[in-house]
């Protein structure tokens, strides 16, 4: 029995103690019949339908990034550019966890086949990608991503100095 109880006891002793349990389950019976009374939601899409529109805007995604590159790898060592054709679109910005990856032309590039592996392992270095990404910014233009790229190098340079 908490302090409550207790002086409703001494007020109207087991009777009023009882009465206002049962008005709290009252209560409780009202609020759930009043989230049951809600209207049903209408059925959205299948799990199908929303598959086949990801897939046709990472088609369209694709088809852009694909004009900007021309078929050649998108990989820049200071001013050269890697020959070898295109094996996958990569996203630079990838998912974590939950969090969906950035699609957006800006932040999509083509990668040939060997680059794409080492990117994919951060071979060498995370912050040696993000150097590579942001000279592929900036010959293309790209100009939303630079803060996008300044943000993840501090990042990257906080978690070097408190390693």
């Amino acid at each position: 029995m908490n302090a409550r109880d207790i002086r409703m006891f001494r007020r109207g002793g087991p009777e009023a103690l009882a009465a206002e349990a049962e008005r709290q389950a009252e209560a409780k019976r009202r609020a759930k019949a009043r989230r049951r009374a809600r209207p049903v939601r209408a059925l959205g899409k299948t799990y199908e339908e929303r598959q086949a529109e990801v897939e046709a805007r990472w088609l369209k995604l694709k088809a852009r990034v694909a004009r900007r590159h021309r078929g050649r790898c998108e990989y820049r060592d200071r001013a050269a550019r890697c020959t070898e054709p295109v094996a996958t679109t990569d996203h630079f910005w990838s998912g974590h966890g939950r969090r969906r990856a950035l699609e957006s032309v800006e932040s999509c590039w083509g990668l040939c086949a060997f680059h794409d592996q080492l990117r994919t392992h951060n071979d060498p270095t995370r912050l040696f990608w993000v150097a590579v990404f942001e000279g592929h910014v900036i010959a293309n233009g790209l100009w939303t991503q630079l803060q996008l790229i300044a943000r993840e190098r501090a990042r990257l340079k906080g978690k070097r100095r408190s390693a």
